[in-house]
């Protein structure tokens, strides 16, 4: 999977590595090797919940030196000059009340990175994705509504590129419907389900789960009646 497949290196802890930051140049761990984590179980978003702490909160990681923020410093940005040129200038650093930004900043801050570095729809998607849990887990249905409204407008436009990987294809047409129905659309988010490939066996489950919860008007996120739902990678 690349940096840009929805959902799927969410729990996946990185190598414990020393890798530079692309901004300032600082020497920093990336994605520590150490932070394992145990499954509790995975709902109808594709988020993953661990016996731990909420993997979200460790998802992100900051520059301690320049503030920049990215899941994997590995990843060198195309724009640079122009990446450094903002993360340096007051109005970036103007967006942290301290040095110690919340989850919920860490994310509002990265969205505001990638829109400026025109990340591909699919990632756009996956961090409004993030910030509609983060709103939600803090009952706050208004901005958790935005932000799941959102992530239905760019992953539409992720759908329509061509060039996608079939299963990563088959995984934004699931989570498109999935999100629709959550939004209380269930007409639509029937009419989005009918692009899963049924024809394979991890498809007709994932099919037959959101049909019932579609069907019951059910709006909430239950866990998938598998994890295997969610690791096979058979396209």
């Amino acid at each position: 999977m690349s940096k840009y497949d929805p959902i799927f290196y969410s729990e996946n802890a990185g190598e414990d590595e020393s890798v530079l930051c692309p901004v300032c140049g600082r020497q920093l761990i990336n994605n520590p090797a150490d932070q394992l984590w145990e499954l509790d179980f995975i709902d109808a978003d594709l988020r993953v919940h661990t016996v731990q702490d909420d993997i979200l909160d460790d998802w992100l990681i900051m520059c301690p030196a320049c503030f920049y923020i990215d899941h994997d410093f590995r990843h060198v940005p195309e724009k640079r000059a122009e990446l450094a040129a903002f993360v340096q200038s007051e109005k970036y650093l103007s967006l942290f009340p301290d040095n110690n930004p919340s989850t919920r900043e860490l994310f509002s801050v990265y969205l505001i990175l990638q829109t400026m570095l025109q990340a591909p729809p699919i990632l756009i998607a996956d961090i409004h994705q993030r910030l509609c849990w983060i709103f939600e887990d803090d009952n706050d249905k208004p901005r958790a509504s935005f932000h799941r409204g959102k992530a239905i407008e760019f992953y539409e436009k992720a759908a329509q590129r061509s060039g996608n990987d079939p299963a990563v294809t088959q995984l934004i047409w699931y989570l498109l419907a999935n999100l629709y129905r959550r939004s209380g659309a269930f007409k639509k988010a029937k009419q989005i389900l009918l692009n899963l490939n049924t024809e394979k066996e991890r498809y007709h489950k994932l099919y037959l789960f959101q049909k019932q919860l579609i069907d019951a008007k059910d709006c909430s996120a239950p866990p998938l009646p598998g994890k295997e739902l969610f690791y096979d990678n058979d396209a």
